[in-house]
């Protein structure tokens, strides 16, 4: 139980960490860094690559760049969002 109590609570803290990281990164930087394996491989193009600063845009108030940006950019912020107040919620303890 302990184990398990620990594993949420830290993925938790991952995702917080994520979004508190994208309130403080510059929402437009060239040459930013990426995990997209595509984008690494030399691809110009992926269907996910540009959700992240689409976040980031949504974060600092530039809802309608992060819309064009990439449609999923606020939806992802309302997931990441939910699962930390599930993880952090008292009633979710196995």
């Amino acid at each position: 139980m302990l184990v398990s109590l620990f594993r949420q609570k830290a993925e938790a803290l991952l995702w917080l960490g994520v979004l508190i990281s994208m309130i403080l990164s510059h929402p437009v930087m060239e040459g930013h860094l990426t995990l997209c394996p595509l984008a690494l491989a030399g691809f110009h193009w992926c269907p996910g690559c540009g959700v992240g600063r689409s976040m980031i845009l949504a974060l600092h108030g530039q809802v309608n760049a992060s819309i064009m940006m990439h449609p999923l950019g606020l939806p992802a912020i309302a997931v990441l969002s939910e699962r930390i107040y599930e993880l952090f919620s008292p009633l979710n303890i196995h």
